[in-house]
């Protein structure tokens, strides 16, 4: 029974359903077949190409396509294919075909609609087509861009063609991939040890920490933290290298800058920061997005799960964030305020 299924209906079914769509699937005097079609442009790593995304004056994102003749007699097809696939299921049986209404609803009709397309693009992919050759592509294969060694992109925008209909694990996997060969980075050349070892938030990591920076030592990637089960926990701000030349190294890193870069070169790439413009914020949609799926709601937030220690004997609890460097200026006109935080 429809009735029966609701949980099920709202579980399944694609995320453009609106309420009054779910409510007609229910209908037991109806049985409604729901048929999406979806076809992909493959992009050309060619000048001649027209298909490209760039950015209005408000930084607002803007994708060209401009169609093939092959584009235009596939696309034909797919929509003939549509309706065949409904005339097999549905049989002798009569028909109603939803009609789109310019205000957003829809009524039933027994003639099918002039256009079922369409105009809106989903699952983009290869806009920022990997590669070896700077000149062929915009990121390295691990997603790092050519031209901004700090920069990287995950996700089907590297993906030469999506390859599914949602290629989310994909871009999950491609995750996990630039994660670990991070992290390889620093193990390899010694600046980060394994503890696999169980240890406690509660003081044992602030001391094992303070030894690791007191001593100059490999700074300690703790795999296993109590009670916080799947975690992972490290240190990797400011602290310094002994190795000769690249004290610096680790925060070099996280800047983009080589590994032997000074002080003062790590402090110009700052101040150069500030001096340039910022770049405004784009809102990602949580359907791909993995990071925003992966989400606590409701009385599953329990920021206990997450393993922040106690570093101090005496400290007032567990901190997130306590000596971290935020960069900002003063906007054009605003007076500088006296107080230092």
């Amino acid at each position: 029974q429809p009735a029966q299924s609701y949980d099920v209906l709202y579980r399944i079914l694609p995320d453009a359903s609106t309420p009054e769509a779910v409510a007609t699937y229910q209908d037991p005097n109806y049985v409604v077949f729901m048929l999406h079609s979806m076809g992909e442009f493959l992009g050309e790593r060619s000048a001649d190409s027209w298909n490209y995304v760039s950015t209005n004056a408000q930084g607002e994102a803007e994708v060209y396509i401009q169609l093939q003749e092959t584009d235009s007699r596939f696309w034909d097809a797919m929509d003939k294919t549509t309706y065949d696939v409904m005339y097999a299921l549905a049989g002798d049986a009569p028909l109603e075909y939803q009609h789109n209404n310019p205000d957003g609803s829809f009524t039933w009709k027994n003639s099918p609609p002039d256009n079922i397309r369409n105009q809106g693009l989903v699952h983009e992919a290869g806009t920022l087509w990997m590669g070896d050759d700077p000149l062929t592509s915009v990121t390295a294969c691990n997603g790092q861009m050519h031209r901004y060694h700090n920069v990287y992109g995950l996700g089907s925008m590297l993906f030469p063609r999506p390859g599914s209909w949602n290629p989310t694990l994909t871009g999950v996997a491609q995750s996990f991939a630039l994660a670990d060969e991070l992290c390889a980075t620093q193990q390899d050349n010694g600046e980060v040890v394994a503890i696999d070892d169980e240890v406690d938030w509660y003081l044992e990591m602030g001391a094992i920490l303070r030894h690791a920076c007191e001593t100059e030592s490999p700074m300690p990637l703790f795999s296993k933290v109590k009670g916080a089960p799947g975690f992972r926990a490290a240190e990797m701000g400011p602290t310094v290298s002994r190795e000769p030349g690249k004290r610096w190294q680790r925060l070099a890193l996280m800047l983009g800058l080589p590994e032997d870069a000074q002080l003062l070169e790590i402090q110009d790439a700052f101040l150069d920061a500030i001096g340039q413009e910022p770049h405004p914020p784009i809102m990602v949609d949580p359907a791909i997005a993995p990071c925003k799926q992966n989400k606590w709601e409701g009385d599953q937030v329990d920021m206990t799960k997450i393993p922040a220690p106690i570093l101090h004997d005496g400290d007032g609890g567990r901190y997130f964030q306590t000596a971290g460097a935020i960069m900002v200026r003063t906007p054009p006109g605003v007076p500088v305020p006296e107080d230092a935080y």
